[in-house]
């Protein structure tokens, strides 16, 4: 995660305050792995992955933020439109 912050600072897509602010709470994020999803969360990934038009590893990640109700990190318009504006999760 960090690396992204970086890169996101370097190609100047977002400010260093931005980049000290997610970095003040990456400690948040629980670093574990998902175990392998069970069949209903495999339709809820396809679910999404069909209604907003997405693919499947992204739908996979929404879900999962979804599932664990937490925020969810992404640069990616596609991740962001259908996380915030059609599923409602909270973006950081």
């Amino acid at each position: 995660m960090q690396d992204t912050v970086l890169t996101l600072l370097r190609q100047k897509r977002i400010s260093a305050e931005t980049a000290m602010d997610i970095r003040s709470h990456l400690h948040l994020l629980a670093r574990r792995a998902d175990p392998v999803p069970c069949p209903s969360d495999v339709e809820r990934i396809w679910e999404i992955a069909t209604h907003q038009m997405m693919t499947y590893y992204d739908a996979a990640y929404v879900e999962l933020a979804a599932r664990l109700e937490l925020p969810l990190a992404s640069d990616d318009s596609a991740i962001k439109s259908a996380a915030k504006k059609r599923l409602g999760l909270k973006l950081l």
